[in-house]
């Protein structure tokens, strides 16, 4: 992980799976954050949000001004990092699927560094898609357990005798009040 974070890995897919609460997410913003303060481009998103995004673009009427879906993706194909979280969550139409596969085949094929996070078993992803992530020439897989770390650390901040109003509120999904 560490090599990815400073751009010099021999591989370019880190996929890291395990249970919701394991850190995933965590260390792939690690890793984001390593890019952007060396000045390198990186966009992050989750799955399910960015192919809602595509579709919404895709979908918008014609002469519409702004971003189009073509320089959206575009811009996803070619950034230096892409952090992909939650992959298999989102709704697998046939459209999703399909523009999943073209951006995880073409980052493959041209070897771009892409991190992706996964609380599932890789065979429950779209074949070519979890082909593309256990070729052990393009990248590395890091199952990080079924501990949930944010119910181990509510757990130890409700038994401490000095806990504040604030720690009473649960996290949510990704760990922020």
């Amino acid at each position: 992980m560490k090599a990815l974070a400073r751009g010099d890995a021999d591989f370019a897919f880190l996929t890291l799976k395990g249970w919701t609460g394991s850190g995933k997410t965590h260390l792939a913003l690690g890793i984001l954050w390593d890019w952007l303060e060396r000045g390198s481009a990186a966009f992050y998103r989750q799955v399910e949000d960015m192919l809602e995004e595509f579709k919404a673009l895709f979908n918008r009427p014609p002469g519409d001004s702004g971003l189009s879906f073509e320089g959206m993706f575009r811009g996803w194909e070619n950034v230096p990092l892409a952090v992909l979280d939650d992959l298999g969550v989102e709704n697998p139409t046939d459209w999703a699927v399909a523009k999943l596969d073209t951006l995880v085949d073409f980052r493959y094929l041209r070897h771009l560094p892409t991190v992706f996070t996964t609380n599932l078993d890789l065979d429950a992803l779209p074949p070519r898609v979890a082909s593309r992530l256990q070729d052990v020439e393009v990248g590395r897989v890091i199952d990080l357990g079924r501990v949930d770390y944010r119910r181990r650390r509510r757990a130890s901040v409700r038994g401490s005798p000095q806990r504040g109003k604030d720690e009473d509120n649960d996290h949510d999904e990704k760990g922020v009040r």
